[in-house]
């Protein structure tokens, strides 16, 4: 409906001219593009088809927070979960364009175009196309045991052909559990010479460890690449958990890069690989002197300490649903794995955004503005105690009285906020601080979360005792 005013010049009688206005609404009956597309249920022009041929979804569950940190979907129209993948769609070839650009950057992947005829004018000689890019991630998830081919494995600096995957991030990162040597591989490089995966977490097996012996002088070879120096190497000695005690327990010998964690009594998850079955040509053509008893993957961690409410939190991209399809049993255990590997890993912690949870104290002051500091720490089994304490508790009887209403900020980042975001902070009445307790006070990766509306920066984190500084040399009112 269309409303039109017009204008007519009337002459009268005495030859004197007037304009005189008369409103008229019309029905236009013909729609715009958008609104046709709206009608015909037809929203999308582009369609993004995100696929990982893996029985693991981690891989996708970290693409759903990278998505959410850097609102890469915020031009998307609409989210489908596929038992393979995601499916995205959009409104202009451009965005969709754009967002495998980004997923390019992200993850190592590949993609393919095609583009359907939809309906075509010959009057005007007009094609309407819709436009799929079909994007394949790599099919190797953390904590996968893989198997190079030994031309490969020398050119990453003489590898055993046995090895890790450490994570998957923009590249492959993978480390031999024999020299703790790490080699990140490019999707490019993968894609030329690919290579599969042995097991996944399924087919692990959970050990009982009864020795460890740390190894201190090893001797590197010729053309060795990139050591780790977070990682220490060590030579166990494991039993199955359904086998300790018993008279006829078979006991295997492993070397691990996981030697700074593990003590006699620990429980690890391992693949067996003395009396496994493994359907892999590569694996078949190895000599059997070098393939070992068992790889380690991971420590198994107390699961009392992990019983408690984690004090933060993830958003989902799918509203009430979950980014891999249904929340079936399997899917719920695959994200609680996600939510312990970035409990376990910092880097990971670094890429992501993690949200508060707002406990009992949200509700008793929920007018106010409140910030929350997560310190991350290296150490898995610290990470999983969270203290709260607030800054009136824990100086109530050291600082001033104007000083008690502000939160203890060390953050260099907060100087780059605006001036009026800054007084906002400094006169809030309550605030709460949340505290990871380690044996030390200085972090690298940190997360903060102002307010109600969740707004995240990162910044380094300096000791308490510059903390107590900056609030006294900042916050002169």
């Amino acid at each position: 409906m269309v409303r039109v005013i017009r204008t007519f010049d009337v002459v009268n009688a005495a030859n004197k001219v007037t304009s005189s206005s008369r409103p008229q609404t019309e029905d236009v009956n013909e729609l715009c593009d958008d609104c046709r597309r709206a009608e015909a249920k037809d929203f999308w022009r582009a369609c993004v088809q995100v696929r990982q041929r893996a029985e693991f979804k981690k891989t996708l569950f970290y693409l759903e927070q990278l998505l959410l940190k850097h609102s890469a979907h915020k031009e998307c129209t609409g989210v489908k979960p596929v038992p393979t993948g995601i499916d995205f769609y959009f409104a202009k070839q451009q965005e969709a364009r754009k967002f495998v650009d980004f997923l390019m950057t992200v993850l190592p992947c590949k993609y393919h175009y095609a583009q359907e005829l939809v309906s075509h004018d010959t009057k005007n000689n007009t094609y309407d196309y819709k436009h799929t890019f079909c994007v394949e991630i790599v099919p190797i998830c953390r904590d996968n045991i893989v198997c190079l081919p030994k031309k490969q494995a020398q050119q990453y600096g003489n590898m055993s052909q046995i090895v890790l995957c450490l994570r998957v991030s923009n590249v492959i990162t993978l480390i031999d559990p024999n020299n703790l040597q790490l080699v990140d591989v490019q999707a490019t490089n993968f894609w030329r010479e690919p290579f599969d995966s042995l097991c996944g977490p399924k087919q692990l097996t959970e050990f009982y460890v009864l020795d460890v012996e740390s190894i201190d002088n090893f001797e590197r070879k010729a053309g060795h690449g990139y050591i780790s120096k977070k990682h220490e190497l060590a030579d166990v000695w494991l039993v199955r958990s359904d086998q300790v005690g018993m008279s006829d327990a078979q006991s295997l010998s492993a070397r691990t890069h996981l030697g700074h964690l593990l003590s006699p009594g620990d429980l690890v998850m391992a693949f067996d690989m003395k009396n496994c079955n493994v359907n892999n040509a590569t694996f078949d053509a190895m000599s059997v002197d070098n393939v070992p008893d068992a790889i380690i993957v991971r420590k198994v961690f107390d699961r009392s300490r992990r019983v408690a409410e984690r004090q933060w939190k993830l958003k989902k991209l799918v509203v009430g649903g979950n980014i891999v399809g249904n929340e079936t049993a399997s899917v719920a255990d695959e994200f609680q794995g996600f939510m312990e590997d970035i409990e376990e890993d910092a880097l990971m912690r670094a890429r992501m955004c993690a949200w508060r949870r707002f406990g009992r104290c949200a509700q008793r002051h929920p007018a106010t503005y409140r910030t929350q500091i997560v310190l991350c720490d290296v150490n898995p089994e610290s990470l999983c105690h969270l203290t709260r304490v607030t800054g009136w508790e824990l100086f109530s009887n050291q600082l001033e009285p104007f000083v008690k209403k502000i939160i203890e900020f060390a953050i260099d980042g907060f100087l780059n906020l605006p001036q009026e975001t800054q007084i906002h902070l400094l006169k809030g009445s309550v605030f709460e601080l949340c505290l990871i307790f380690a044996p030390m006070y200085h972090y690298k990766d940190t997360q903060v979360v102002c307010g109600e509306r969740e707004t995240p920066f990162r910044s380094p984190v300096v000791s308490l005792r510059t903390l107590l500084r900056f609030v006294l040399d900042k916050t002169r009112f």
